[in-house]
């Protein structure tokens, strides 16, 4: 069996952690974890290797750009991908730009987009880990 895509969702709406959880449940590539606080999302990627963060732009604590660089400080091969309901996307286009995101997806999300995109960025994270071997 191929390695599992380890995935942390971050996101304070537990309806949010439960759909997609529920989706990616009966999946067998993938790892999922869930937590509702920046704070503890933080915690985790010092602790543990993932592949992917998704996170939902919709932060308390503080705006998308400084957690995508408080995450890029933790790991800088995890991949984030953001989801946000905000009409205004200039912050994450911004982080777009900026190369601090692979992708962001507009809510309401289609949940098989946001898993295609989850694909294509697990084989760039591998592409770039073959690039650093060299």
């Amino acid at each position: 069996m191929e390695a599992r895509i380890k995935i942390l969702y971050i996101d304070e709406e537990p309806n949010n952690l439960r759909a997609f959880k529920a989706y990616f449940r009966p999946k067998l590539n993938y790892e999922i974890n869930i937590c509702d606080s920046e704070k503890e999302g933080l915690k985790r990627i010092a602790e543990t290797k993932y592949h992917i963060v998704v996170l939902n732009q919709s932060r308390k604590e503080r705006n998308i750009i400084e957690l995508l660089e408080a995450i890029g400080q933790l790991d800088r091969d995890i991949l984030r991908i953001v989801v946000t309901a905000h009409r205004d996307t200039s912050l994450v286009d911004k982080a777009l730009d900026e190369g601090k995101i692979y992708s962001y997806h507009t809510k309401p999300w289609n949940l098989s987009e946001v898993e295609r995109a989850i694909e294509t960025a697990y084989n760039v994270y591998q592409m770039i880990l073959k690039k650093k071997d060299v």
